[in-house]
């Protein structure tokens, strides 16, 4: 009986010891830099999130991208609103920006 009782208490102190790994939490971040080249205006996006592993863009024209850092070309000037949405362990992040 001592034995089991011995067992028990280990089994019972190891399994309070454990703790799940923390899982941090996906931030949506990136930076863009646009350059004109004969009209086009390309932008190449650095993707800055963390704690992502998948990534979807939306350049507001249309256009999308799983790439995690694209570059696009814009055929017309203005303003337009990029989304980017980070996946990762802990869910999905969004970020919108207007260039």
């Amino acid at each position: 009986m001592k034995k089991l009782l011995f067992y028990l208490t280990l089994f019972f102190l190891i399994s309070c010891t454990k703790s799940d790994p923390v899982v941090e939490k996906t931030m949506a971040d990136f930076e863009a830099i646009t350059a004109d080249t004969l009209g086009n205006f390309e932008v190449k996006f650095t993707n800055k999130s963390k704690n992502a592993t998948s990534f979807l863009w939306d350049f507001g024209n249309g256009k999308r991208s799983t790439d995690k850092d694209p570059k696009h070309k814009y055929t017309e000037g203005g303003i337009f609103t990029v989304r980017l949405s980070a996946t990762g362990l802990n869910g999905t992040d969004r970020i919108t920006r207007s260039i």
